[in-house]
């Protein structure tokens, strides 16, 4: 046994469909817009990645499997977060007045001086 025991032999069933050279190749497309490949999306996932295998190299794999090759390669599949700029105080008192439909009046009060 030793050695002979932990070396690698021939595997059988169905040989990758995505080898060594296809990945590397999908690294430098990765890294590039998808408008360039010709495919009209603004990022990378998924179901782009299945999209661009099936057009260009006839390879049909699920999004699933896509989405762990992106990983693989050390892309991150996580959607850029937008912020929205917090606004000061000033000025929001007149935006208020801006934004009503009536002018400010004073409220009337029913009978328990509750307002209507």
């Amino acid at each position: 046994m030793g050695l002979e025991a932990v070396r690698d032999r021939p595997r059988s069933g169905r040989p990758a469909l995505i080898d060594q050279g296809l990945m590397k190749e999908l690294d430098q497309v990765l890294s590039r817009p998808p408008k360039e490949v010709g495919i009209a999306r603004s990022r990378w996932d998924g179901v782009v990645v299945v999209e661009y295998l099936d057009r260009v190299h006839r390879i049909k794999i699920h999004v699933r499997h896509a989405q762990r090759l992106i990983r693989k390669l050390g892309y991150s599949l996580r959607r850029p977060i937008y912020r929205y700029v917090q606004a000061s105080e000033e000025g929001v008192p007149g935006f208020w007045e801006e934004l009503k439909k009536t002018p400010s009046r004073p409220q009337k009060q029913g009978p328990k001086g509750r307002p209507f």
